[in-house]
């Protein structure tokens, strides 16, 4: 295991710190981009997928063997809760610099939903998912397209790449597991297939060796 670089810890040696004006500023800032990014590349091909009359099948017939597991769409939600962590981890020219790695990640992939449109092969199952609070909310956002690259692997991998060599082993150890759950559920909620996640993870690797953190400038808080 890698040791932890003491410049990324405040003088209480904790992995955590509460974030100054100036990197909470340029945190929301960040958000805010990426939002009005995404909002139209991953809403607007999906919008354009649904219209279309073909699509690629990316998956091997036994993944459609793989059962869906309700409450791991919770899992699959908690992407949302590892948005946070880079705020209360990463300086303010790091957060900069992953702000470009996930744009890269949100264009890139939006190339491919725009000109290789997939669609999920599961069979929808009702039962299970109908009224369900987890199911009801991902349905009200999206549709069964979109599907390679996985963007939900490549935004959680370049969080979890950032972030990771932060601390110990209980904290290096609780991320992977996250990060592991959250890889598990986009198969066991059915919102994605095994192609997806290499091509997630791929995306990832491209736009971290593109804009790596270790270029940021040097910016306190």
């Amino acid at each position: 295991m890698p040791e932890v670089d003491p410049r990324h810890q405040d003088q209480a040696g904790q992995v955590l710190s509460w974030p100054t004006r100036a990197r909470l500023r340029t945190y929301l800032l960040l958000s805010l981009l990426l939002d009005v990014l995404f909002v139209p590349i991953y809403g607007g091909s999906n919008h354009l997928n649904v219209l279309r009359d073909f699509h690629f099948h990316w998956y091997a017939d036994w993944e459609l063997a793989l059962p869906l597991v309700p409450d791991m769409i919770y899992v699959y939600l908690s992407l949302w809760g590892l948005f946070l962590l880079p705020l209360f981890t990463l300086q303010t020219g790091e957060l900069r610099q992953m702000g470009k790695q996930m744009a890269f990640a949100i264009i890139f992939s939006g190339l491919f939903f725009f000109l290789l449109p997939t669609h999920a092969g599961f069979t929808p199952q009702p039962e299970l998912t109908n009224g369900h609070p987890g199911f009801t909310l991902v349905y009200f956002m999206d549709e069964p397209y979109n599907l390679f690259p996985s963007l939900h692997i490549s935004l959680s991998s370049l969080i979890v790449v950032a972030i990771i060599g932060r601390g110990g082993l209980l904290w290096r150890s609780a991320l992977a597991a996250w990060w592991v759950l959250l890889t598990l559920s986009v198969l066991l909620t059915h919102q994605h297939h095994v192609l997806d996640i290499v091509g997630g993870l791929a995306v990832c690797a491209l736009a971290v060796r593109l804009f790596p953190l270790s270029a940021s400038v040097s910016v306190r808080g």
